[in-house]
């Protein structure tokens, strides 16, 4: 890396860009789920081609996106926090703690960020955090 530009090579490049000419087939046998991973996958691929077409290198687009992740990826982790501190002494019942989590998601939902997917552990820290200021 060099100035915080990641370089890749030739042969990276043109593979990528070979994966990038040949569209994902979604077949009948496909449930839901991977059909919408296929269909979001081709999107991808169109957008990138379209924005290499426009004059952005490959690096560039790779490298903003790697960027627009971890930017996502901090905003998730101090919503998380912040859940946590606002709860200490208020979350009783696992009812309180999915009702926090939820405003959270829509939250983020709002912001065009995906919601929290996994809480389990979240709901849990809640509840004992909330005991801890308790006693």
């Amino acid at each position: 890396m060099l100035f915080g530009v990641r370089r890749y090579d030739e042969r990276f490049e043109a593979d990528y860009l070979r994966s990038l000419e040949t569209p994902i087939v979604i077949t009948k046998d496909d449930d839901e789920e991977t059909a919408a991973a296929k269909k979001a996958m081709n999107e991808v691929k169109i957008e990138i081609n379209d924005r290499m077409r426009a004059g952005e290198s490959l690096a560039q687009i790779l490298d903003e996106t790697r960027s627009e992740l971890r930017r996502l990826a901090e905003i998730k982790r101090m919503v998380k926090s912040d859940i946590l501190e606002s709860a200490k002494g208020t979350v009783s019942t696992e009812e309180d703690a999915e009702d926090l989590i939820k405003a959270a998601n829509i939250l983020l939902e709002n912001k065009g960020i995906a919601p929290l997917k996994d809480t389990t552990m979240l709901r849990k820290s809640l509840m004992l955090r909330s005991k801890g200021t308790k006693e």
